[in-house]
């Protein structure tokens, strides 16, 4: 069973983790749980003799390791096991190599169609932070129709 993982996507992909993502936030994808405690933390030395004999118990017939397996066996998220595994193996070659990854599951033809037919996000109307066009400084605009900065806007009207 595929678990949703960031890293895994990004090496099928050929893409970097921040492409992934990105494109997940502007799909509407719902945000990954991480728990703060051990995002980010270095592995202990129990946790990384437990990683080798898991993939050593794991290890498939023609030598590859299969990633999710061993995720589960761990008790952490798939990310972080590729992200060590990728590590490990050093590139994304040798990960593909390695790794043994289950068959993603496949979108039903109806499913591919209906999301093939979803307009775009117009992000013009969209409030977010834009370059002035005259002091070319960031400011919070309301919408693309919002091109000045308050501060040039006053200038040019004499405040």
């Amino acid at each position: 069973m595929w678990e949703p993982s960031v890293v895994v996507i990004a090496i099928l992909l050929g893409r970097s983790t921040s492409a992934v993502q990105t494109m997940a936030s502007r799909k509407g994808l719902p945000r990954r749980d991480i728990e703060p405690e051990t995002h980010r933390r270095r592995w202990t030395e129990q946790e990384n003799a437990e990683y080798d004999a898991e993939k050593r118990r794991l290890r498939r017939e023609d030598g590859r390791t299969p990633l999710v397996e061993l995720a589960h066996a761990l008790r952490k998220s798939l990310d972080t096991v590729a992200i060590h595994f990728l590590q490990e193996v050093g590139t994304t070659e040798n990960f593909l190599r390695h790794a043994w990854l289950p068959e993603p599951p496949r979108l039903d033809e109806g499913r591919q169609s209906r999301r093939l037919e979803c307009a775009p996000v117009d992000r013009r109307k969209t409030p977010m932070i834009r370059k002035c066009l005259s002091c070319e400084k960031g400011f919070w605009s309301e919408g693309a129709h919002i091109r000045r900065c308050p501060n040039c806007k006053a200038e040019d009207e004499g405040f």
